[in-house]
């Protein structure tokens, strides 16, 4: 039986050391990014001097009466606001969610192809592995970044039907606390998790629909960008060593690159999907 230990991130990207597991042992790493105060003060500038335009062009579109435009630019704002704030403290708690996420995600592969879960951790510096016993390692390695694709879909789409987003938000929650009482192994990751955990039980019941809703579309869509992100950054920097997608080159014979931009083609036609299905909601009313 052969066993996987799947890293995430390796904090200020350093290069995990091998353990003695007695068994092969394949390492799954991406970087970690240090929090930038320069990046605050800037992103906090740009979005106070861009409120005024922002608020007079939804106060023109609504008075013009058309929703599905409305909706679309809030989605743009959005996406706009999670580049301005992706290495702020802002996102931080998201990004460490979707850190859980994709290595939550890296267990079930495992468990859906015959495999079992050992252990789940992530840290502060949002580093994280999930170390799993037998499955497909084919399926294990390619189901971090799209696991974190399908969660955030997921969560979107859920968004845009009350119904929908109770069930979703109240599974997902009743999900992740099953995961920490069984799998997470460290009690920085339980915490997180059973904080958001919390939130999406209880966000869907006592937020105002309007709030949920576009709260859920924000998490939704920052997670689907992570992918492409991540990809994009190991792309440009070439810090494919170690990454799922290195993984999967040593599987296959077919270069991490190809495998990057693959995922990242992916991510972005799905992000695509969900501009689209977000504008033919926009009708709906708020």
């Amino acid at each position: 039986m052969k066993m996987f230990r799947f890293f995430s991130r390796a904090s200020d990207g350093a290069r995990t050391r091998d353990i003695q597991l007695g068994k092969l042992t394949l390492y799954q790493l991406s970087y970690a990014r240090k929090l930038s105060l320069y990046l605050n003060l800037i992103a906090i500038f740009v979005i106070f001097n861009l409120q005024f335009s922002v608020l007079s062009f939804i106060f023109v579109v609504m008075k013009a009466n058309n929703r599905k435009l409305l909706e679309l630019f809030i989605l743009l704002s959005l996406v706009v606001l999670s580049f301005f704030l992706w290495n702020t403290i802002v996102i931080y708690p998201i990004k460490l969610l979707v850190v859980l996420l994709h290595e939550i995600s890296h267990g079930i592969a495992a468990f859906v192809t015959g495999g079992v879960i050992i252990e789940i951790e992530i840290n502060e510096f949002l580093g994280g592995h999930c170390i799993s016993q037998g499955g497909n390692e084919f399926v294990v390695a390619s189901s971090g970044y799209l696991g974190s694709l399908f969660w955030g879909a997921s969560l979107f789409i859920a968004a845009y039907n009350k119904k929908w987003s109770v069930w979703f938000q109240t599974f997902l929650g009743a999900f992740m606390i099953f995961i920490t009482a069984n799998y997470i192994s460290n009690i920085y990751a339980a915490v997180i998790s059973i904080l958001f955990a919390i939130y999406f039980i209880l966000a869907p019941r006592i937020l105002p629909d309007i709030v949920n809703r576009y709260a859920s579309i924000f998490l939704g869509i920052t997670s689907a960008l992570y992918a492409a992100v991540d990809i994009g950054q190991d792309i440009i920097l070439n810090t494919y060593v170690g990454s799922d997608a290195y993984f999967l080159s040593v599987l296959t014979g077919v270069p991490a690159i190809i495998w990057g931009a693959l995922w990242m083609m992916i991510s972005l036609f799905v992000i695509y999907r969900l501009f689209i299905f977000a504008y033919n909601k926009g009708n709906i009313k708020l």
